[in-house]
């Protein structure tokens, strides 16, 4: 036990050095946070209201100064919001349905500063979100569940903007995209026996993408060769997919189960980060 705690002593003054004579490191600093909230109200019998909410953040921060007139900052930031709003209400023994309003956004900026100049990256997606699901219990074999859910997307995605520190000089842009996903469902589950189950499902799915918004086109040179301009609320582009699953399940023991599937899924919209 002496052995180990010396080598953590170790590693702790090796950490401390680093950060005491490399200047680069000192220069570094990062922190991150995630705060998580719920709550419940049973209001009567029949209905029960939950909330929940989430919020994390991460932030990284370096600044370098190798004489009075030179100086690099770099900032990079990242932080995710939900909040959600259930409602269920039992209507008897064998239904009941959830209503759902939930509000979803992520924020990434990025920054720079170096000589004379300012440098700004950011992207931004918010999802509005309804959800209203039902639970049907026909007998003690057959189970339904069906509903409608929607989203309204909001993505402004990869906004610059540089501005020059000494001079009133500026270049920026401002994209913003809007699309509504919505989709109805229902599945089915048949019990044969307490060990064998079939679940079936069909979930139909339609993605809208709607103005404002304006389409410009150039050709091989660079020149502009056509422009469209849609209006708040028209419609852009439409996609609709039917989304199928079947899957068959027997409790073979107590920890084993053999389950055979097949499901297809279409994801309209996908978050993914800037590489090179």
């Amino acid at each position: 036990s002496s052995s180990a705690a010396s080598d953590v002593y170790k590693r702790q003054d090796l950490f401390n050095s680093l950060y005491s004579e490399n200047s680069q490191l000192n220069a570094t600093k990062y922190y991150f946070y995630d705060l998580n909230f719920s709550y419940f109200n049973k209001i009567n019998s029949k209905n029960t209201f939950y909330l929940s909410s989430f919020i994390g953040k991460d932030n990284f921060r370096y600044e370098d100064q190798w004489n009075l007139k030179n100086l690099f900052k770099n900032n990079i930031d990242w932080k995710s919001r939900f909040i959600s709003a259930k409602l269920k209400h039992i209507t008897n023994e064998k239904l009941s349905f959830k209503t759902i309003l939930a509000l979803n956004r992520y924020d990434l900026n990025f920054g720079a500063s170096i000589y004379n100049f300012d440098l700004n990256l950011s992207s931004q997606n918010i999802d509005f979100i309804f959800k209203m699901e039902y639970e049907y219990q026909v007998n003690n074999r057959v189970d339904l569940n069906f509903g409608v859910e929607s989203i309204l997307h909001r993505i402004a995605p990869n906004n610059y903007k540089i501005q020059g520190i000494e001079n009133s000089s500026s270049y920026q842009n401002n994209n913003k995209l809007h699309s509504i996903e919505s989709a109805l469902f229902f599945e089915g589950n048949y019990h044969f026996t307490n060990k064998t189950k079939l679940d079936i499902g069909l979930r139909v799915s339609n993605f809208n993408q709607i103005g404002p918004f304006e389409r410009i086109e150039f050709n091989q040179y660079g020149d502009e060769i056509k422009s469209a301009e849609y209006q708040k609320g028209s419609i852009i582009q439409t996609y609709f997919r039917p989304e199928p699953r079947i899957t068959l399940k027997h409790l073979l023991k107590k920890n084993y189960t053999l389950s055979l599937g097949y499901s297809q899924a279409f994801q309209y919209l996908h978050l993914a980060p800037i590489s090179n």
